[in-house]
């Protein structure tokens, strides 16, 4: 088994997450042995070379933060999909097989299952479709049994609604897949996938947010080799793009977690296109964890911009100091959320201008600093 962390029951609240990545797909893709309709659709089923570097960076963030104020974390059950096996800290990773990943599912819920108090976070990244109202997530086995053809794939949305019974207070979903229906399945009402846990009758509300890396409708954009968009957004959330600035203690709250995500998903220069987060699910506004004071990445330059290449940019306040020498892009960087002073400096008389008050917020601050011809 995978369990790569876990401290044991703790009468305080913990985080217990289950994070699955998976990049091949061997019963996929031109030598599938599937029968029509589903033939084609697992021929477009291609590796991915995304969804285990994506895993590994969140469980890379869990791992720092073991110790957090609010929710320690206190396991963490990791399953990669690669064509090479896989090893963490020197442990051999199991593979994200349906077999594998209902077993450490059971293992992570009973975890989930001790602590009203304690946070449930689930991280998918790999392949994805929606047949009618399900969002179905492929494991690495889909399409292994040409007779059933979905066993080897989650219902998400049974799967969620069977965490109603868990007793974490707070359950968080992270899903990076695509969430279109193949043109080959139209018309299908339903998959008939694996539910990890059968759905509660109770209808008892609790604070349950669901962030998808794609609108319904849509597919999830797959980098080659690094994590993807929707993953380093959703960490930068964590660290504190999401946190709530109007009340002591930096939370990072379930209300903001869909909202950083898709602001730290939409900045920055995309040359192919923007990408868009859906939520699901109910948020309450409960502390996912805290921070002392977050990073907040900013991106400063001058207006008009031919002053920049002149410009020594400095960012200051009584506490801390930071400059920039001049150059021909903006100024990229990350400073603790607090009000600074942005000014510029020329050693050339060409240009001047005002010191200006910059207030650096979660989730990222952008600004241009005014300067006049002198």
């Amino acid at each position: 088994m995978t369990t790569l962390y876990d401290t044991g029951p703790a009468a305080e609240g913990q985080l217990h997450a289950l994070v699955i990545g998976v990049d091949h797909y061997p019963y996929c893709g031109r030598t599938t042995r599937l029968e029509p309709p589903w033939r084609d659709f697992a021929r477009a089923v291609s590796p991915l070379n995304c969804a285990v570097p994506s895993a590994l960076a969140v469980v890379d963030w869990l791992r720092r933060h073991l110790s957090d104020r609010v929710h320690p974390v206190g396991s963490i059950e990791l399953l990669l999909s690669a064509q090479q096996e896989q090893q963490v800290e020197g442990c051999d990773v199991e593979r994200a097989t349906m077999a594998n990943v209902q077993t450490a599912f059971d293992r992570w819920y009973d975890r989930c299952d001790r602590n009203p108090d304690d946070v449930a976070l689930l991280f998918f990244c790999g392949h994805g479709l929606r047949l009618g109202s399900e969002d179905v997530l492929l494991l690495e086995d889909f399409g292994a049994d040409r007779h059933r053809v979905f066993d080897n794939a989650i219902d998400f949305r049974e799967t969620y609604y069977g965490m109603r019974m868990a007793k974490a207070g707070i359950q968080c979903f992270l899903l990076d897949a695509c969430r279109n229906t193949p043109e080959d399945l139209a018309g299908r009402a339903k998959a008939c996938a694996t539910a990890l846990k059968h759905a509660s009758p109770s209808l008892e509300s609790r604070d349950a947010p669901i962030v998808y890396s794609a609108l319904q409708g849509s597919r999830a954009p797959a980098p080659d080799g690094s994590p993807t968009r929707f993953t380093e957004a959703a960490i930068q959330a964590l660290e504190g793009g999401s946190a709530d600035h109007t009340v002591p203690g930096w939370p990072v709250t379930t209300d903001l977690l869909h909202f950083g995500i898709n602001r730290l998903l939409g900045w920055g220069e995309k040359p192919d296109g923007r990408q868009f987060a859906a939520h699901g699910g109910q948020a309450f506004g409960g502390t996912i964890h805290a921070l002392d004071v977050p990073m907040v990445p900013f991106r400063f330059g001058c207006d008009p911009h031919a002053a920049l290449p002149h410009a020594y940019l400095h960012l200051a306040n009584p506490e801390r100091k930071f400059a920039r020498p001049p150059a021909e892009i903006v100024w990229r960087g990350a400073a603790p959320a607090d009000s600074y002073s942005l000014r510029a400096e020329f050693a050339a008389q060409g240009y001047a201008g005002e010191p200006a008050t910059v207030m650096l917020l979660p989730p990222y601050k952008d600004s241009l600093l005014k300067v006049t011809p002198a």
